[in-house]
């Protein structure tokens, strides 16, 4: 028995406190079915058959209809069940593969740093969020399903507009429509209660937050392991630095640059690494020739989970009008400082 079709579809109204799956199947030997219920994490949605022969798909069609005009939203999700294929490198795969590429296999302490970097990524998605990850195929998803790319995009374009939305007032019926199309979008488990919609995504870190899902989702859906015979997934170099004078020296400009009243100002430094991405050495090495004004005194900071997607796709620059950021004071740029603890 194989699904010819199927509708994922979600409603979200704050108001109502409603936060509702539909699912719909038509079967190849004639069999309807459809699933229902409140978007739960691990939900067991009942399904209720009906067998209808050559009229199941219509009969699907109808439905589908039905809900849509009862604003239902058809859900953006992957479904390995209805013949769409999700392209994931396993954990233990993308270990192997940044081990092996970026330079670990010659030195334990560099191979288990590579291998946390994979870990934290993997967290970084699916702790705290509705969002999980299959071990068994390598995956991301929602309550719903594996977020599509398209998905993901959409998603930044709906945080932009509420983020422009938050500035003007919180209970206008136009910041509503956005966020119910944000969470029908990315659907998230709110329990029993639903949050009124002026208290959703209502500061900025709580976008931020969203951000941050949305970026690690994004990064680990671009991790892919390459279709070409022989192409590097990370065309990069880790390699810890073992001259002692370069580490009194950079441990010195640490030192000398940290800020008592940071709360990391108590950290000390362990190891160094230096890093080539060879996507920014050429650039860099095109770049500096034509401005100059090349400093090696600046610190840049960035949380542990952003670093796997670093180390593959180099530092990106949004542009500042985007959900990729907030507070970008002096405009597009990757911001550092030349306080060591600043940056921590």
């Amino acid at each position: 028995m194989n699904i010819i079709k199927q509708y994922k579809m979600k409603f979200f109204d704050t108001s109502a406190n409603s936060n509702k799956v539909w699912i719909g199947m038509a079967y190849d030997n004639g069999l309807f079915e459809t699933r229902f219920g409140r978007v739960r994490e691990g939900a067991n949605l009942q399904p209720h058959r009906k067998p209808l022969g050559s009229a199941a798909v219509s009969m699907l069609e109808q439905k589908h209809n039905e809900k849509l005009r009862k604003s239902y939203r058809d859900t953006s999700v992957l479904d390995n069940d209805s013949g769409e294929i999700v392209t994931s490198t396993s954990a233990y795969e993308l270990s192997r593969l940044a081990v092996e590429q970026i330079g670990g296999a010659s030195d334990t302490l560099t191979a288990e740093l590579i291998k946390y970097l994979v870990g934290v990524n993997i967290h970084a998605i699916t702790h705290s969020t509705s969002i999980r990850y299959n071990a068994a195929n390598a995956t991301f998803s929602t309550p719903l399903g594996v977020l599509t790319p398209s998905a993901v995009s959409e998603a930044r374009t709906l945080l932009s507009e509420i983020e422009k939305a938050n500035s003007s007032s919180f209970y206008s019926s136009s910041r509503e429509r956005l966020i119910c199309d944000y969470f029908r979008l990315v659907p998230a488990d709110f329990g029993v209660k639903i949050p009124k919609s002026s208290e959703l995504l209502a500061s900025s870190d709580k976008l931020a937050g969203q951000i941050a899902i949305l970026d690690s989702l994004e990064a680990a859906l671009n991790v892919d392991t390459p279709t070409t015979p022989g192409e590097k997934l990370f065309k990069t170099s880790l390699s810890k630095i073992s001259d002692a004078s370069k580490f009194e020296e950079i441990r010195f400009l640490y030192e000398s640059t940290l800020n008592r009243r940071h709360a990391s100002s108590g950290l000390k430094l362990a190891r160094i690494y230096e890093v080539e991405i060879e996507s920014m050495k050429s650039n860099f090495e095109t770049a500096s020739k034509s401005f100059g004004n090349v400093r090696s005194d600046l610190w840049h900071g960035t949380k542990s989970s952003n670093l796997l997607s670093i180390l593959k796709n180099g530092l990106m620059i949004p542009k500042s009008n985007s959900a990729h950021c907030t507070g970008r004071m002096f405009g597009d740029g990757i911001y550092t400082s030349l306080q060591s603890t600043k940056a921590l």
